[in-house]
């Protein structure tokens, strides 16, 4: 599957922080990687797009296709869920359930699901209403099915 080749392609580049992008079946690739291991990759986001939709998804069909990506994710390290969908623009937003992190920051993991055909994927530092984008460490066995399932929701 895709997750595996992409891997594949990350590991053989010699550079530790670079942006990685790639078209494969009609779907746009780009991961910004910050570092990496033998087991595991420290990334600052995940985007998939596919090229070939048309954007005409009904808001009946959209929110199918969030539920289905909900369900999908069920194995994730943070459970996300659907935190808000904008009717209008057809975007849903879903969070993992928040923890604690250093210094009282809330930190959770966003998925942005736009239009039907492209999907963002980072972790949030919330200080006091202050929200960055930080790093995410993810095993290479669980971004493999992450790859995999974004990718698969995409095709639908």
């Amino acid at each position: 599957m895709i997750g595996d080749k992409i891997i594949k392609d990350i590991r053989s580049g010699v550079a530790r922080k670079y942006n990685f992008s790639k078209e494969v079946d009609d779907i746009e690739y780009f991961i910004q990687i910050e570092d990496f291991d033998r087991f595991s990759l420290v990334l600052k986001e995940i985007g998939f797009k596919n090229i070939k939709s048309n954007n005409s998804v009904d808001l009946n069909e959209f929110k199918n296709k969030v539920q289905r990506l909900e369900d999908k994710l069920s194995y994730f390290i943070e459970l996300p869920k659907l935190y808000e969908i904008n009717k209008n623009e057809l975007v849903s937003q879903l969070r993992s359930n928040p923890s604690e992190g250093q210094s009282g920051a809330i930190n959770y993991y966003e998925i942005l699901f736009s239009k039907g055909n492209r999907i963002k994927f980072y972790r949030i530092s919330n200080q006091k209403g202050n929200k960055e984008k930080i790093n995410m460490v993810i095993p290479d066995n669980i971004l493999i099915r992450l790859l995999n399932d974004f990718s698969e929701t995409l095709k639908i």
